[in-house]
């Protein structure tokens, strides 16, 4: 399987609407057999606690869902690269 066909207008790599398919669908099987792996449910509480993140850091709609989540769930820290968390007061960002 080929993955990079071609280099687009602005130097990135362009992978196939096939190959991203079947790399995703095997990289999301790893990652779904990951030890202490858990899947929090969103619901009205944690889209309410994610507002409430955004409205008091200006954090991403996306990273203030995540947040919220781990918060309501308990966690005092959340692993990522994504500095936009070192707002956060409630938690610890840990890098990856």
């Amino acid at each position: 399987m080929q993955i990079i066909r071609e280099m687009g207008k602005k130097g990135q790599v362009v992978i196939p609407k096939d190959v991203r398919k079947h790399l995703g669908l095997s990289e999301g099987s790893k990652f779904i057999c990951f030890p202490n792996l858990f899947f929090a449910s969103a619901n009205s509480e944690t889209i309410r606690k994610a507002q409430e993140l955004m409205s008091r850091y200006g954090i991403k709609s996306r990273d203030a869902i995540h947040a919220a989540t781990a918060m309501l769930s308990g966690a005092d820290e959340i692993i990522s690269d994504d500095t936009g968390f070192d707002k956060l007061t409630e938690l610890r960002r840990v890098s990856i």
